[in-house]
């Protein structure tokens, strides 16, 4: 739990490094829970569940490997092939939430909706593009990425990656859409990320 901690406010100083994106304080959302936005963090609060994500370009991503678990893992990600985001879910309330990788999707305004790649796919990529030190990679992404479905209980937080391949000619401009259920109601959650001008 103490690294978790440690962790999270790295993460949290992360976030608050110079950012390309634009500032809002917060907002009203149409889902009657609140969206904050700090640097290239949202984070997005509704009923018991506080939901952050942030986009971590590749010099941010460099420097989360090099925090996560004490720097055991070198970024497994090649070059700029994927946009990647660090997302955190707390779950405050007496429900269970359920988080489901394949309800969850990244719209850019460019290029086809994308879901997060999957262990198999990724490892066909980087057998194909770069196969330099694999396994490695391929255990550095297995420890950070968000995979299937996850559950948390009352008073459980968790922080992963979710990773999308990136097509040609993809702008900065994205919305990751977040998708889990706490108890019986399904919450969809829209994180808009927008290059400041």
């Amino acid at each position: 739990m103490k690294r978790l901690v440690v962790f999270l406010g790295a993460l949290a100083l992360l976030a608050g490094c110079s950012s390309p994106y634009n500032s809002v304080m917060s907002r009203k959302s149409a889902l009657e829970g609140l969206y904050e936005y700090e640097g290239n963090t949202v984070r997005y609060t509704v009923r018991d569940v506080v939901i952050e994500a942030t986009s971590l370009p590749r010099e941010k991503l460099d420097l989360y490997f090099s925090i996560f678990q004490g720097g055991k893992y070198q970024n497994p990600f090649p070059g700029d092939a994927f946009a990647v985001y660090s997302v955190s879910v707390e779950n405050r309330g007496g429900k269970p939430l359920i988080i489901n990788t394949g309800r969850c999707f990244l719209f850019s305004e460019k290029g086809n909706p994308k879901t997060p790649e999957e262990y198999t796919s990724f490892y066909a990529d980087l057998s194909l593009v770069d196969a330099d030190r694999m396994e490695e990679r391929m255990e550095a992404y297995k420890a950070t990425i968000f995979r299937g479905s996850l559950s948390l209980g009352p008073g459980e937080t968790v922080q992963r990656l979710m990773a999308f391949r990136r097509d040609k000619g993809m702008g900065e401009n994205a919305t990751l859409i977040l998708s889990l259920y706490y108890g019986y109601d399904e919450v969809t959650v829209p994180f808009p990320f927008v290059v400041a001008e």
